[in-house]
């Protein structure tokens, strides 16, 4: 009997001082600043059509593994990959060695991950039609890198602010040579890079896409209020920008020129995870494009930390506050004694990074046709390879190669996707047309002045009016479409136009064919007359 009151009073106390704690981090002022907020957002229902599942991940090579570490961009320049690293150079590989070309800092000081912020973080990366390289920072802006002399030179500094926002976390970029400018997300205005796992965890929507010009180095702000905006990338034609945002599951689309310039679409919705960075592929006929996803899921496979806890904001942040607060006393401890072991496991509690690979446990990439419909699916269901920032196509020799870059992994992934497709027919007059017109025009474009750049207003993401349509169209999976009620008015007006339309032709016609049925009795009748004539003539 006293055994089974003691347990009693074992459990009571032990609920109590949990909740205790529980109210001290979710509530407590003088820990981690953070709020984070609700969200529902929904998953594919199941793996099927272009989403099923298949090994494609898993079997990919990993190359340079534990030498190259955290190669989150791609680009490519005259058959080379270049990336970079978690220590701030710049790698190229080449047949499958690589080697360093450059830094960014002072190497001695880029040695512990914890102090990156010290040398910078190379992070998005592109090549204009020169074989210059431009990286976007994380931490100091933007810089060109010359591939043969290993030159590095700031073109923007993050230092100053832009739109009275100094921009807290550069992630990627794509330039506009046309414009002769380059557009970069600004990931968030409250978290670095270091602390990116809160800015997930908080739901945080306070990034933005910056234009920056190369001649007037004139920054503007065109997009703000973004769920972590990640990758982005230029259509065929530069006219529209697609921007990913990680927090929100879906890719948005700008115009930057045409009629709707200054406007915002959404381009794919509800994806099956967290889109990082997009590519163009290297079809040169088919624009489709390569997205990266850091864990893929349906509603059947839900993830506890990003799909369940979505509706428990208090909870989140007491565990983000546990977390930081247990993280930050190790790390504190560990540099009292100097113990690199200690500093380096507080720091990766402190920063979430410890349990990257615990939450991501499924691989995945899409690709996307022009109206964000996605068309082909790469898995690794067993978590082989995974949590990936980059999917970059390559054409070597006559094979489709898949490169995979990833913030986090400790090495770079590789899939072939087999020989090229032959066309077994030779090319329309019109495709070929069509290609050798495009070339031309960009050609022309490059060669030509660029027009003076107008500056628009921002589009604001946290507009009511696009908030409320964003909801909507997040309650109603794409599969459903039909039983959207707007969906539903939306195809009444047009049956009805269509039957008003149907009408007016039918009564069109009728008259017509009176009006012909008038004439041919006339012509007969004058005919008959002009015979009896010839007739009594005669």
């Amino acid at each position: 009997m006293v055994s089974c009151v003691d347990t009693t009073v074992f459990i009571i106390k032990t609920l109590f001082h949990t909740i205790l704690i529980y109210l001290f981090f979710a509530f407590g002022p003088i820990l981690l600043d953070i709020e984070p907020t609700k969200y529902n957002l929904t998953l594919p229902q199941t793996f099927d059509g272009p989403l099923t599942a298949n090994n494609k991940l898993s079997q990919a090579d990993h190359l340079f593994v534990n030498e190259i570490i955290g190669p989150e961009s791609l680009a490519v320049w005259k058959g080379d990959v270049y990336t970079g690293v978690s220590d701030g150079r710049i790698i190229r590989i080449r047949k499958d060695h690589y080697k360093t070309i450059a830094q960014f800092g002072d190497p001695l000081k880029c040695v512990n991950p914890w102090e990156m912020e010290r040398c910078g973080r190379p992070l998005g990366m592109r090549f204009d039609s020169k074989g210059l390289l431009y990286v976007a920072d994380a931490y100091y802006g933007i810089h060109t890198v010359n591939v043969t002399s290993g030159k590095v030179k700031r073109i923007l500094t993050s230092k100053r602010p832009i739109d009275n926002i100094r921009p807290l976390f550069v992630d990627d970029l794509v330039i506009s040579e046309e414009e002769q400018a380059i557009y970069f997300t600004d990931a968030s205005n409250k978290w670095d890079l270091k602390n990116v796992f809160y800015t997930v965890g908080e739901h945080d929507e306070t990034g933005r896409v910056i234009r920056f010009d190369l001649k007037s180095k004139n920054s503007t702000v065109i997009m703000k209020s973004l769920g972590f905006p990640n990758g982005i990338e230029l259509s065929d034609d530069r006219t529209t920008l697609y921007v990913c945002e990680f927090n929100n599951r879906r890719i948005m689309k700008h115009f930057v020129d045409g009629d709707r310039r200054g406007q915002t679409d959404v381009f794919a919705l509800n994806l099956p995870g967290e889109p990082d960075n997009i590519r163009r592929s290297s079809d040169p006929f088919r624009e489709t494009y390569w997205v990266a996803l850091a864990m893929g899921r349906n509603e059947k496979n839900p993830s506890f930390a990003m799909d369940m806890l979505s509706n428990w904001p208090k909870t989140r942040k007491a565990l983000l506050r546990v977390m930081h607060t247990v993280g930050t006393v190790v790390e504190y401890f560990g540099k009292l004694i100097y113990f690199r072991p200690l500093i380096e496991l507080g720091f990766k509690t402190k920063s979430g990074s410890i349990i990257f690979h615990t939450i991501t446990n499924y691989g995945m990439a899409v690709e996307l046709d022009t109206d964000g419909n996605i068309i082909q699916s790469l898995h690794s269901p067993d978590g082989r390879t995974t949590l990936l920032s980059e999917v970059r196509e390559v054409v070597v020799g006559d094979q489709k190669v898949l490169y995979l870059g990833s913030y986090g992994n400790n090495y770079i992934g590789k899939v072939s996707l087999g020989q090229l497709t032959k066309i077994n027919r030779p090319l329309l007059t019109h495709e070929k047309k069509k290609f050798i017109d495009l070339q031309k025009k960009n050609f022309a474009k490059r060669s030509t002045d660029p027009k003076p750049y107008k500056p628009y207003k921002a589009f604001d993401l946290q507009n009511p009016d696009f908030g409320q349509h964003q909801q909507q169209q997040q309650q109603y999976d794409q599969s459903d479409y039909r039983f959207d009620p707007d969906f539903q008015k939306a195809m009444k007006m047009r049956q009805m136009s269509k039957n008003k339309s149907k009408s007016k032709v039918k009564s069109k016609s009728k008259s017509k064919t009176k009006a012909k049925a008038n004439s041919k009795t006339k012509s007969t009748s004058k005919s008959k007359t002009t015979k009896t004539i010839t007739k009594s003539k005669t």
